[in-house]
């Protein structure tokens, strides 16, 4: 992995409790599927995160992943690629047992959330499950997010939940701690450096506020988990 990337991002895993808290809700989650064979992660970023830690449970992992250098990662551990973003990704119906979809919600228009989430439940298997997974927009993390972004970001939990308790019965909701704690402030700036580098090129508008952030070195990451099952 490019350097300076996997010290930012190696930072976030070693300080943030946020991954082992997830991962402990989603192998519960995981343990009471039906059938695990395929697994598909929207959105995966690093595979040595969450994609690789539930993958192992399935006998085939896929994922949705537009950036070329993760995309090469994926290869490497033999996962299959969807090399475009959620909203124009061609999901086959009834072929998941289990998505992930893990902080990316932020970067879809609230307009189109139900058509993707349709989109996701509807390429379910019988029995599978769909999770989301959101920052809390109280979170720390998520007002840092908007500095760097200078928009606000399409998050929030019950936003969600209303959506999908119109349309599902078997939903569930569960909120997860989270901290970010880091030693120095030379941490906090390669924690921002790591975080920007999925802005815009152009991301010269958030330099200022991000100089003027308050660098505290203790960040609320918390967050939102939400199911559905599949009929």
């Amino acid at each position: 992995m490019w350097s300076r990337e996997k010290r930012g991002f190696d930072l976030l895993i070693a300080r943030s409790n946020e991954y082992h808290n997830v991962l402990k809700i989603l192998k519960k989650i995981v343990h009471h599927l039906l059938r695990r064979k395929i697994f598909l992660d929207v959105g995966a970023g690093n595979p040595e995160t969450l994609t690789s830690s539930i993958g192992k449970f399935f006998e085939k992992t896929c994922v949705i992943e537009p950036n070329p250098k993760y995309q090469k990662l994926h290869k490497q551990k033999g996962y299959s690629i969807i090399s475009s973003i959620l909203e124009t990704a061609n999901l086959k119906p009834e072929t998941f047992d289990f998505i992930l979809c893990a902080h990316v919600l932020y970067y879809v228009a609230v307009d189109r959330w139900r058509e993707v989430i349709e989109k996701m439940y509807t390429s379910l298997t019988r029995g599978g499950i769909l999770v989301l997974v959101l920052h809390s927009e109280k979170s720390r993390t998520h007002e840092l997010m908007e500095i760097m972004y200078g928009r606000k970001l399409s998050v929030s939990a019950g936003k969600l939940e209303e959506i999908i308790s119109k349309l599902y019965s078997k939903t569930q909701v569960y909120s997860y701690p989270g901290k970010i704690l880091l030693q120095s402030p030379a941490e906090y700036n390669m924690l921002i450096e790591f975080l920007g580098k999925s802005l815009p090129k152009n991301k010269s508008h958030a330099t200022r506020k991000i100089q003027e952030f308050n660098k505290e070195l203790q960040i609320d990451n918390s967050g939102w988990i939400i199911t559905i099952q599949k009929d």
